[in-house]
């Protein structure tokens, strides 16, 4: 799968792709929601995270990744994360070129995880975003 940043009315949106067995790629869906107010376009997906079994017998356990890609162009400065305010069990990623930033959080709990915190306000914070 890719993640592919695009524009929809001007603003940044975020498409979900996937390859086909041929090897052409398809837009699966662009769930990528642009909040004009909070300047950022975002899109969530879920990926499996694998599965353990001790012995043959047993019944094995499913593990689960829940993604949720942020995208703005509005940084007005580096871009500092602490993890201390993150949630429990989420691991962050920050890519940033000048204005244009995007922030990956990743789940390893459950997907509540990612929505307990307002996700809007420690990027406003760490990324000082223009408004």
């Amino acid at each position: 799968f890719r993640i592919i940043k695009t524009s929809q009315g001007g603003n940044p949106a975020l498409v979900y792709m996937e390859k086909s067995g041929l090897g052409l790629w398809k837009i699966a869906y662009d769930g990528g929601e642009w909040t004009p107010d909070r300047q950022l376009a975002s899109i969530v997906w879920i990926q499996d995270g694998g599965m353990k079994r001790y012995a043959v017998g047993q019944d094995p356990t499913f593990s689960f990744e829940w993604h949720t890609l942020y995208y703005g162009t509005n940084a007005a400065g580096p871009i500092a994360i602490d993890a201390q305010r993150l949630p429990p069990g989420v691991a962050c990623n920050v890519q940033q070129a000048g204005t244009d930033f995007s922030v990956h959080l990743v789940s390893y709990e459950s997907p509540e995880t990612l929505g307990a915190a307002d996700m809007y306000a420690l990027i406003k914070d760490a990324l000082n975003i223009q408004e």
